[in-house]
Order: structure tokens, then C-alpha cells, then sequence
């Protein structure tokens, strides 16, 4: 299996529990397997370097995502979902809850183990040829960008024809980890902003 296809296998399989999460889940939940991801309210570790090109970008302060691989912040009032895990990746997912109840945004995290070689523009590539998108309206490829001091694809598009999405990501010690950031309410413009502040907070582990 490339490094690739195992990206898109992950992807879809975060995807489809993070339906799941949407249709009604316990925010107290817990995934059961290692790699674990957590959420808790306690105050974070110093962020490490950012990813983000600005230093003025504030890192988020919601509550804490961690996996073996990393750590980070969600953005402050998103709402952290459980997340799953396997032998192979752990996912963790985070929403923007309106007033009525709606979800406005949300966030999702991938970290998986990488099984082969590919470099970042093919993992990009494969994300803008992904059956999710429809024919002609195909997310872009962006300049690369950094997690923290490590290069990342950068892929914004949308889903449909009012779903803004961007979605970054790198492999670390052998592993692939993924950024993605959905909203029907914030222009690419903030969901880029919301991306900077996860990134800010971001630490390798």
C-alpha cells in the first residue's frame, strides 16, 4: 500500500466516524485504544515553534489533543469530540457549535502510521483526485507550509458548494498527520486563521 492510498483509507475512515460524532455523541467519551487521543482542560505545555508563517498568530487555547505524536489545542469554545484509534492511526475531532445546536465548523486530526514512500506533493495531489470532490470544482494545491518546524502540503477547497476546507499535512518519525478544517460559516479567510491558531499550539512529542 503507498503512503497515499493508506492516507485516503485513514482519511475516509475519519470521515465516516466523524459523522457518527456529529449525529450524537457523548462529549465525554473516550477512545479505548492506543495511540489515545485526549482532551483535557488543564493548561497546556509552552507552544514549541510554529507553523505558521506570522509570529503574531496567538495559539488556541481550547482544550488539549494529543497523540503520541504530537500535541495541540483545540480552538477556544469548539467542542472536543471522542475520537477513535487502531493499531495503524488515531483521529480526533472538534466542532463549532452554534446556538440552535447546528455545527458551524469542524475540526479533524489524523495521525497514522506512514507505510511507504511518497512525498508531500502526491499526497496532495491524491487528496484533490479523492472521489469527494466533484468534477471541475476540485480543491487547489497551495504553497507548502510548516507544522511546527516540518514542511506540509496545503490543499483549500470546497466541499459542495458552500463547504470551506483546508486541509494540511507532513510525515513525522514515520508517521502521516493531517489537519483538516471544514466551515459553512467562516470565509477561507478565518478557517485560515482557526488552522494558524492549532498550528501555533502545536508540539511534537
Amino acid at each position: 500500500m503507498t503512503r497515499g492510498r493508506h492516507n485516503l483509507c485513514v482519511y475516509v475512515a475519519a470521515l465516516a466516524a466523524a459523522g457518527t460524532l456529529l449525529a450524537g455523541c457523548s462529549d465525554d467519551a473516550t477512545p479505548e485504544a492506543d495511540p489515545s487521543p485526549t482532551a483535557a482542560d488543564s493548561p497546556s505545555e509552552t507552544p514549541g515553534e510554529s507553523g505558521s508563517e506570522s509570529p503574531s498568530v496567538e495559539p488556541a487555547t481550547g482544550k488539549r489533543l494529543a497523540t503520541r505524536t504530537f500535541t495541540t489545542r483545540a480552538p477556544q469554545g469548539w467542542t472536543v469530540r471522542a475520537g477513535s484509534s487502531t493499531k495503524l492511526y488515531a483521529t480526533m475531532y472538534a466542532a463549532e457549535e452554534n446556538a440552535d445546536g447546528s455545527v458551524g465548523g469542524f475540526l479533524s486530526i489524523v495521525d497514522g502510521d506512514a507505510l511507504a514512500d511518497s512525498s508531500l506533493d502526491e499526497l496532495a495531489r491524491e487528496l484533490v483526485r479523492s472521489s469527494e470532490f466533484k468534477a471541475g470544482k476540485r480543491p487547489e494545491i497551495q504553497p507548502t507550509t510548516e507544522i511546527a518546524g516540518v514542511e506540509a502540503y496545503h490543499v483549500t477547497g470546497k466541499l459542495g458548494d458552500s463547504t470551506n476546507i483546508i486541509q494540511i499535512g507532513t510525515i513525522h518519525d514515520n508517521q502521516l498527520v493531517e489537519i483538516r478544517l471544514e466551515s459553512h460559516d467562516r470565509t477561507p479567510e478565518e478557517l485560515q486563521e482557526v488552522l494558524d491558531s492549532v498550528v501555533a499550539a502545536w508540539q511534537w512529542a
